[in-house]
């Protein structure tokens, strides 16, 4: 996982209306944006691009007039190539049509990023100790983790190997990859999961060809993660970025990870991990 790399590109948009976010729109102008660059690429076999909004559910209500973050991921394209995308929103975003709903603020300098900097961020924002077992963290889902509706999903242990093979997913689909998860024995006899999260159907705005089009589904909210935690932390910190599940689409499987009591405290470093693709 280290040696992977993309770019980040923060952009600050501008709710023109109010109500909840309209993914569905912000998925058009990301998708547009890309197919202007390049436009003989097959979206159907998966872009390399996807978006979320910083901090926010996918049920955010937002005021006239409200600014919020939208950070664009890309992988599988050079500096030269980010920034024609770039070009491309910009030039999108510029006719007055399109602003109908949002309003393109400002757009930065795309970030080179990779695991080895997101954990010099993770571990300079958070004072914790993880290398305790029989430690606790919360990932809390703002979009939806897609799985199937089913009961047992809802609550009781979900199955770690199944959890990380999510992980597993998104990276191969998103840098065209095939990794394996390692050290499975480990995992499944250390690190346990219960599930406490609700799960959702959320629609777009309603078309004469589509009437309440869905456009996402799965579930939101928290699993709790006990055990050693420390063996999979890459592996959750890089999903704080790069989001899990083979669904790029929607922003789906964006989360934040919360700490619980326990878990908070001095924390030592460390470069090893059991849990490796």
């Amino acid at each position: 996982m280290y040696s992977l790399f993309w770019y980040k590109v923060k952009t600050i948009f501008k709710e023109n209306n109010s109500g909840v976010l309209n993914y569905s729109i912000l998925q058009a102008i990301i998708k547009g944006s890309y197919l202007d660059t390049f436009q003989k690429s097959d979206w159907t076999k998966g872009a390399p691009i996807f978006f979320h909004i910083n901090d926010k559910k996918i049920t955010t209500k937002l005021k006239r007039n409200q600014e919020f973050t939208l950070e664009i991921i890309i992988s599988l394209h050079n500096l030269k190539e980010v920034n024609k995308i770039i070009t491309s929103l910009k030039k999108r975003m510029s006719i007055k049509k399109n602003q109908k709903r949002y309003s393109l603020i400002s757009i930065d300098k795309p970030e080179l990023r990779n695991l080895e900097i997101l954990e010099k961020e993770f571990y300079k924002k958070y004072n914790i100790n993880i290398n305790i077992k029989n430690n606790e963290i919360i990932i809390n889902f703002l979009t939806p983790y897609g799985m199937p509706q089913k009961k047992t999903h809802v609550s009781g242990w979900m199955d770690t190997n199944k959890f990380l093979f999510k992980f597993k997913e998104r990276l191969n689909n998103f840098f065209k990859l095939n990794l394996e998860i390692k050290n499975e024995e480990y995992i499944k006899e250390n690190i346990k999961i219960t599930p406490h999260w609700k799960y959702i159907e959320h629609y777009t705005h309603k078309s004469k060809s589509q009437p309440n089009t869905q456009i996402v589904k799965g579930f939101i909210g928290k699993l709790y993660i006990k055990g050693d935690i420390k063996s999979i932390m890459p592996v959750l910190i890089i999903g704080l970025e790069l989001h899990t599940g083979s669904r790029i689409s929607n922003s789906q499987g964006y989360y934040e990870i919360i700490f619980t009591f326990s878990a908070r405290g001095p924390f030592s470093p460390s470069t090893t991990s059991i849990v490796t693709f």
